[in-house]
C-alpha cells in the first residue's frame, strides 16, 4: 500500500499527514507500506496524457463489479487479492 500527499494538501505540514498516518499503521497490517511526494508538472502530464492515447500505457483492470456489488468489490479489495484496478461501473 502507498500513501502520498501533494502540493494541494493543506497547509505547511498537510502533505505529509496521510505518509505519517502510514507509516503509524506499518506495523500493524500485513501489508508493506511506503510513502511519496508527488510533484505535478505540465510536461510530465502532457507525455503521460501522449502514452495513453497512444496505447502505449493502459490499466490493468483485474475484476469488474456493477454498483450493487459494491460490498463484493470492498472485500476483494480488502482480503488483498486484487492485482490490478478493480473497477465499479455506475450505469
Amino acid at each position: 500500500m502507498i500513501g502520498g500527499g501533494g502540493p494541494g494538501d493543506q497547509g505547511l505540514i498537510g502533505p505529509l499527514v496521510g505518509p505519517i498516518k502510514f507509516l503509524m499503521l506499518s506495523p500493524f497490517v500485513s501489508q508493506e507500506m511506503g510513502t511519496f511526494l508527488a510533484e505535478l508538472n505540465q510536461k510530465d502530464l502532457t507525455f503521460l496524457a501522449d502514452l495513453m492515447e497512444s496505447g502505449k500505457v493502459t490499466p490493468v483492470i483485474d475484476k469488474r463489479y456493477k454498483l450493487s456489488e459494491l460490498p463484493q468489490a470492498i472485500e476483494y479489495l480488502e482480503q488483498g487479492h486484487a492485482r490490478g484496478k478493480v473497477v465499479v461501473n455506475v450505469e
